[in-house]
């Protein structure tokens, strides 16, 4: 059973109004189960009422009443959205677009996404074309055997900074098992807004090509990643 209560502001404007005279306290009493009956009362179409909502939300949306209305995403891969493993909220908000949300962990600790997609055919598969901003929040004291100055390879003591990303995708989906789930792969290029991505904080100097490498392997380039998603349907 849907209980559906009057706004609170009605209780606050009844308390004010009744409780300027003590003698209206009683009736109170009678006032309090007499709304909540027939909030009750009102509400004894629970299943008629979140059809009615359902239908007129995809009405709204433009979409088929087949298509899920969320995806949970899992992902992986190089420039990943959610970096080396995370999870994504893909949820739809017209016939041809969804936006999307998520946060994964890697090498530049945790990584933030927020972009949306535009899809070429229903229910959110076959080519889509996608754009968003990514940010990594850093991670410290990464010590590794890297090529210094002195010739050699060295213990070394790094910083990866935080780093903030733009990119461009395009995708292909596929239904995979279940009709609402989908399986993905992604190509495109992530745009890095900073080009100092570490810190040396211990250690001899690196060589040129260690400071290459590390700049290399931070967030930003070119893009190619791979999913799995879960269609839920209300």
């Amino acid at each position: 059973m849907y209980f559906c209560l009057p706004n609170l502001s009605d209780y606050v404007l009844l308390i004010t109004e009744y409780t300027n005279n003590k003698y209206n306290l009683k009736k109170l009493l009678f006032i309090f189960p007499a709304l909540f009956l027939a909030s009750v009362s009102y509400a004894q179409q629970p299943h008629r009422q979140v059809k009615k909502y359902n239908k007129m939300r995809r009405k709204i949306l433009n979409r088929p009443a087949n298509c899920s209305d969320v995806y949970i995403v899992a992902a992986t891969g190089v420039n990943s959205n959610t970096s080396a493993l995370g999870l994504c909220f893909d949820i739809p908000v017209q016939k041809s677009i969804t936006v999307e949300a998520g946060v994964g962990l890697g090498l530049y600790g945790y990584k933030l996404y927020l972009g949306g997609k535009y899809y070429f055919s229903e229910c959110h598969r076959g080519w889509a074309l996608g754009t968003g901003i990514t940010y990594n929040t850093g991670s410290d004291k990464f010590s590794w055997d890297l090529e210094t100055v002195n010739g050699k390879n060295e213990k070394v003591t790094v910083n990866f900074l935080p780093q903030t990303n733009l990119f461009a995708s395009i995708y292909r989906y596929w239904t995979m098992g279940n009709a609402n789930n989908r399986f993905y792969i992604q190509a495109g290029y992530s745009y890095a807004l900073f080009t100092n991505k570490f810190q040396q904080t211990d250690g001899a100097i690196l060589s040129e090509t260690s400071k290459t490498i590390l700049t290399y392997i931070g967030p930003g380039g070119p893009i190619l990643a791979f999913g799995f998603s879960v269609g839920l349907n209300n």
